[in-house]
């Protein structure tokens, strides 16, 4: 578990130095929306994208990565994106109301 801590807080402060020369978290979440919804605001089935929670963010996706929560999907979308990646998404995210 202290493992899984200190991955995530890895990831969290990865995000300040997030690649320049890769797409942004705006541009990357924007794939997320076709199963999340638009905006990311689920209709059904698909839990809703988290605004202003990065932390859970970061956290649930190095969860997903590491095979340490159950998914359909989730384990291999969250596997394509680097630490850098999840905690530019994070960023995003958590900037969204």
């Amino acid at each position: 578990m202290r493992a899984l801590a200190a991955f995530a807080a890895t990831l969290l402060a990865a995000g300040a130095v997030a690649a320049q020369d890769g797409p942004t978290g705006q541009a990357m979440v924007q794939t997320c929306y076709v199963c999340h919804g638009p905006e990311g605001r689920s209709a059904e089935g698909v839990p809703a994208l988290m605004r202003g929670q990065k932390e859970l963010v970061v956290r649930q996706m190095v969860e997903f990565k590491t095979d340490r929560r159950p998914a359909t999907i989730m384990n291999r979308v969250a596997k394509s994106y680097s630490d850098e990646q999840i905690a530019s998404i994070a960023d995003y995210l958590a900037g969204l109301k």
